[in-house]
């Protein structure tokens, strides 16, 4: 039976193990645990009592993280009673939930290697980081006031890292860590502005948050579209571990 989160946090780090997903749900929690109505967060415990799910709503936006041990009819009802505007998940738990995704994409798990620290900073301006994401026209990036007021609260948290190069008096790629869990990191908002690109900052920013997470011992995931860019990601220390899915607010 799905229940609220909130008293159950060692069961939620359990379950949120599982994959890149669960990481994301555990960095909300772990932010903003049962504080603010936006949030919410729910677990779900097998006939044994041990977690077998978790799901979390973050301004109508679902994430799934279920194993095998799943109720998925049970994760399936209330999926479907919630008028949610986007959902993602592997592709095998939405398969299992019976829905028909929009967009697809590659689970991504980083290997360590060699690195460059020269003229990155963590010291960010979060409107150029808007910008420049926005721009490139990153999924689920949304309007700037409620992405300032979430990315800056996880920042202060310490559940989410910025990295930039800046040049010519601003930011002009970016990269951040969007979910820091003490096992994980889900990387993100990876973008160079379009008269910088060609010049590896991208790519330099990525391998500097992936070495940096992993040399503290955390798994480092990284979201990626199917079609878009696996092969650079693949070139920096990159490896398919799984696929993932979503139904995006433009379908719903």
């Amino acid at each position: 039976m799905l229940k609220l989160a909130a008293d159950f946090s060692d069961d939620l780090k359990q379950i949120c193990s599982l994959d890149a997903f669960g990481t994301r749900i555990l960095g909300y929690f772990q932010t903003y645990a049962d504080k603010f109505d936006f949030c919410t967060v729910w677990i779900q415990h097998d006939d044994s009592g041990k977690p077998s799910a978790a799901v979390s709503r973050v301004n109508g936006d679902i994430t799934v993280c279920a194993g095998e041990n799943a109720d998925y009819d049970e994760l399936s009802a209330f999926v479907s009673m919630s008028d949610y505007a986007s959902l993602q998940c592997q592709k095998s738990v939405m398969n299992k939930l019976g829905l028909i995704s929009d967009t697809d994409g590659y689970v991504l798990r980083f290997n360590p290697g060699e690195y460059s620290d020269k003229d990155i900073s963590h010291t960010a301006d979060f409107k150029e980081i808007y910008d420049i994401i926005k721009g490139a026209g990153l999924m689920g990036v949304g309007d700037y006031l409620p992405w300032l007021s979430d990315v800056t609260y996880r920042v202060n948290h310490g559940t989410a890292l910025p990295a930039v190069i800046a040049e010519d008096g601003g930011t002009v790629s970016c990269a951040m860590a969007l979910f820091i869990t003490d096992e994980a990191a889900l990387l993100g908002a990876v973008a160079t502005k379009n008269d910088y690109r060609g010049r590896g900052y991208a790519g330099r920013l990525v391998k500097y948050l992936g070495n940096k997470m992993t040399k503290q011992n955390k798994k480092t995931y990284l979201l990626c579209k199917q079609g878009s860019i696996f092969d650079f990601y693949e070139s920096i220390g990159f490896e398919k571990e799984d696929e993932w899915s979503a139904i995006t607010p433009e379908e719903k």
